[in-house]
């Protein structure tokens, strides 16, 4: 018996004797079956919980901030708060989660964007990510949302920035 989650539902199929199923599955059902993670599904199902609860209060508490520094600091708040599938299926590992929570808490220890510690922290983290080839997908998937809701929410056509 197996799980298979198609179009947003889960479904037990009974596999013949044989069929492998790792060529059968892609990476998000490989995923659910291995860690319980539900991904960018799981939270689209659950109605972009990581959004509201953490993407457009950061984004709107930074409306001051220049573009590129309030769609960093959104990314990196959502990030610390996400499971993100992408970076399990880089890193191999979902104890990658709580290495990177760890370093994403650190990251706002130091003022995040706003210090000098702070910014420098996140260019040597952004040169670890690079050289273990790991990357946040779920995270950059929900930041768009977070972008598109807080400008559809709000009317904001320059997305409440300097620049």
């Amino acid at each position: 018996m197996a799980i298979s989650i198609i179009r947003g539902r889960l479904s037990l199929f009974q596999y013949p004797q044989g069929i492998n199923l790792h060529k059968i599955f892609y990476t998000p059902e490989r995923q659910y079956l291995a860690y319980g993670q539900t991904g960018i599904r799981g939270e689209a199902a659950s109605g972009f919980p990581t959004v509201f609860k953490y993407g457009l209060p950061t984004w709107r508490a930074n409306w001051g901030m220049n573009q590129n520094d309030r769609q960093l600091t959104t990314f990196l708040k959502i990030a610390r708060h996400t499971d993100d599938t992408t970076l399990v299926k880089r890193a191999g590992d979902p104890a990658i989660l709580a290495w990177k929570d760890q370093q994403l808490d650190r990251f706002f220890e130091l003022g995040g964007l706003t210090t000098k510690q702070g910014r420098q922290f996140l260019v040597n983290l952004e040169k670890d990510f690079s050289d273990r080839h790991l990357s946040l997908g779920g995270a950059a998937d929900l930041l768009i949302a977070t972008i598109f809701l807080a400008s559809v929410m709000e009317g904001d056509n320059d997305h409440g920035t300097k620049d």
